[in-house]
């Protein structure tokens, strides 16, 4: 072989081994970006989950709130009512 169609030889066989390499590389690396954003996604979604289940203990704390106070007023009005006969 002539030395220049080696160095030609050598170029292609680099060029196509580090492009199957690159090639991996990159479905590797997009594979680990979308694995990220699922990961983030799901944390974002167990966030919103924990701020949505807080407020409905909120919402049912005032609605407890609200019958315990009407418990109390009822329970005003019949010692009221007692006292008045």
């Amino acid at each position: 072989m002539i030395p220049g169609q080696l160095e030609v030889l050598h170029n292609s066989i680099l060029s196509f081994t580090q492009g199957a390499f690159l090639d991996e590389e990159n479905s590797i690396q997009d594979r680990a970006n979308r694995l990220k954003e699922l990961e983030e996604q799901k944390e974002q979604e167990r966030a919103e989950a924990q701020a949505q289940e807080a407020e409905r203990k909120r919402e049912a704390a005032k609605v407890a709130k609200a019958i315990e106070d009407r418990i109390a007023e009822v329970e005003a009005e019949k010692q009221a009512a007692r006292k008045q006969v």
